[in-house]
């Protein structure tokens, strides 16, 4: 989806997990929320990386606690260029 697109998916969702990504598919970011629309904007507004996201990829989740196991997961693995918390690899990763 492209940015546009993915803030106004903001009706009738529950938690989702979401990834921004550059213009040449690199990882930026990675997410969780309830109300997309309004995170994808926080987002806009705060963050000095954000002129570089070209496409947000949203997954819905059933609740907020596989919402946030997939989110550990894909910042473990998947590392993302501006994720800062969850960064640590434990050993069993």
């Amino acid at each position: 989806q492209s940015v546009g697109q993915a803030a106004r998916c903001g009706a009738a969702v529950n938690d989702v997990l979401y990834r921004l990504f550059d213009e040449t598919g690199g990882l930026l970011y990675v997410g969780i929320t309830g109300q997309p629309r309004r995170r994808l904007a926080a987002h806009r507004h705060s963050k000095t990386w954000w002129s570089e996201v070209s496409r947000v990829e949203i997954e819905p989740h059933a609740d907020r606690t596989s919402a946030r196991a997939a989110e550990l997961q894909a910042i473990r693995h998947e590392r993302p260029r501006y994720n800062v918390a969850d960064t640590v690899v434990s050993p069993q990763d």
